[in-house]
């Protein structure tokens, strides 16, 4: 190390005033660090306070995109429809329990199979999946001549029914889809499948094919208003295999005739529950005379989606979304493309636009 040069005779003022070259900090100096570190914090904590609230509606928003493209794909991979439903609470006018406003909701609506009967003969083993064996009576028969192996067959008369079983499962408010294959030996009208006054199919006495759904506005003790729908112009054959469908998703009933719709009629009251009839094909008062194979039932709920972030809501959109088997936008529902605009609490906008085609973009 370097010595220091000092004077001769200086002595080290290190020596002379012990710990006074350590210079320190005052008060008024560390107020003053004390002020700009606060006002820094300020600054950005406000800043961190914008960035994650643009965030929510970001995160939102792609939340929200990845939610209609798994419908949509559900809709393409099975064939069937999908729906979105967006419920916006205007005004806070919906409260829960405890009287708290309810967040917005963006809702991907899934068909969930809970029962199917393909009727083999008993030799064979289980009919019904899920564990819902049917129970023949009043002269209905398990034949094997049916749509796909086995079916059963119903003579037409009052009381010839298949008892399917009953569930929990079997219900649900938001809606039902039901289907089945129907030969008809002979002309005439009666019930091809049905539960009690929740839903079901039949066929009138001119060949053309109908439906119900019984829906409720909740008051206890009140009985269900039954939901006609009808095809006036499209007939069941007589002599020939044919695919019958019914499907309630609280926007629409619409009747299916070998996947193709037939007819329809606007509903958005809730599906109401049954819990004393069975699912039943045939029935008391009357069935079709001929043979019944592969029913189908499914139960609709959320499968997708829920509640947005309370600082997001929605702005507008369009109200319901559906897609077709094709994976795109419904034409009969849709003539443009759909859109869903999601705003924050500061008044950041998000906008999902779904085109035609069923691809969903977001800016």
């Amino acid at each position: 190390m370097k010595p220091v040069l000092r004077p001769h005779g200086a002595a080290d003022p290190a020596a002379r005033y012990p710990g006074q070259l350590r210079a320190g900090t005052t008060l008024m100096e560390l107020l003053v660090v004390m002020f700009i570190i606060s006002v820094l914090l300020g600054i950005g904590v406000g800043v961190f306070g914008k960035f994650s609230l643009v965030n929510s509606v970001q995160n939102a928003g792609a939340g929200v995109r990845s939610m209609i493209r798994v419908i949509r794909t559900y809709a393409r991979n099975h064939g069937t429809v999908g729906t979105v439903v967006l419920k916006m609470n205007r005004k806070n006018k919906v409260q829960d329990e405890n009287g708290n406003p309810l967040d917005d909701k963006v809702l991907g609506l899934m068909v969930r199979v809970v029962g199917q009967w393909h009727f083999e003969k008993e030799d064979l083993g289980t009919s019904g999946a899920f564990g819902h064996d049917p129970t023949l009576g009043g002269g209905a028969e398990l034949v094997p001549d049916g749509c796909i192996g086995g079916a059963v067959r119903l003579d037409g008369k009052a009381g010839c029914e298949v008892d399917l079983g009953d569930s929990a499962t079997f219900e649900s408010d938001w809606g039902v889809s039901l289907t089945a294959d129907l030969f008809l030996e002979a002309e005439g009208g009666g019930t091809v499948v049905s539960k009690g006054d929740a839903y079901g199919i039949r066929v009138e006495n001119d060949g053309g094919l109908a439906g119900w759904v019984g829906v409720s506005d909740g008051t206890p003790g009140q009985r269900p208003s039954l939901i006609d729908v009808q095809a006036s112009d499209d007939k069941v054959p007589v002599g020939r295999w044919v695919k019958v469908g019914l499907f309630y998703d609280r926007v629409q009933i619409r009747l299916f005739l070998d996947h193709r719709q037939v007819a329809d009629t606007q509903e958005q009251r809730p599906l109401a529950a049954d819990r004393h009839h069975a699912l039943t094909v045939g029935g008391a008062t009357g069935c079709v005379k001929g043979r019944v194979d592969s029913v189908r039932l499914g139960v609709l709920g959320p499968g997708e989606g829920g509640d947005l972030p309370a600082e997001v809501s929605l702005k507008e959109g369009t109200r319901v979304i559906r897609f077709n088997p094709d994976g795109c936008l419904d034409p009969r529902y849709h003539d443009q493309p759909a859109r869903i605009v999601l705003e924050g609490s500061d008044g950041t906008l998000k906008t999902l636009t779904i085109g035609l085609m069923g691809n969903v973009s977001m800016d």
